[in-house]
């Protein structure tokens, strides 16, 4: 059975009892596997580390949509294509168009989480201004950030 300290410790504290001894932070400890760090344990430290990006709400992502698709501020120069957007996260364009439809009764909305992911970071960077497009000739191009990529969704 596994060991929680700091249960352990709060109800030691409300009993009335001495606290347990401090144990030895974990990067000083040896791994369970006889002294050596084993992948698993190695990859759980590194992800403990790592920053954890907040998604957006579904709320938040169709208010973002609707904006971009409705919202006067959002024409000209700060215009976002849906089409050009959906197929810089990766997804349909039609994923899109459904998650902006009204959320009725009989036919409620639901965006997955695999979509929230792909679709937060590039809201808030079009929001924060370091993702733009623009058009040349009939071609929607994408200005910002090198890290985003545009891979067409045609046909394989």
């Amino acid at each position: 059975m596994a060991r929680l300290p700091l249960l352990e410790a709060t109800i030691r504290s409300l009993m009335g009892l001495p606290g347990l001894p401090a144990a030895e932070p974990r990067d000083r400890q040896c791994g369970l596997s006889g002294g050596r760090w084993t992948f698993r344990e190695r990859h759980d430290q590194q992800r403990a580390l790592q920053p954890t990006l907040s998604l957006l709400t579904d709320a938040e992502i169709v208010r973002a949509l609707r904006r971009f698709r409705f919202d006067p501020e959002f024409r000209g120069p700060k215009r976002v294509p849906i089409r050009v957007l959906a197929g810089l996260a990766g997804l349909s364009h039609m994923t899109l168009y459904e998650a902006m439809r009204p959320d009725l009764p009989a036919r409620p909305r639901r965006i997955s989480e695999l979509t929230r992911i792909k679709l937060s970071g590039a809201i808030r960077e079009i929001l924060g201004g370091g993702l733009r497009f623009r058009r040349r000739r009939q071609v929607w191009e994408i200005d910002g950030s090198p890290i985003w990529t545009f891979e067409s969704r045609g046909r394989r």
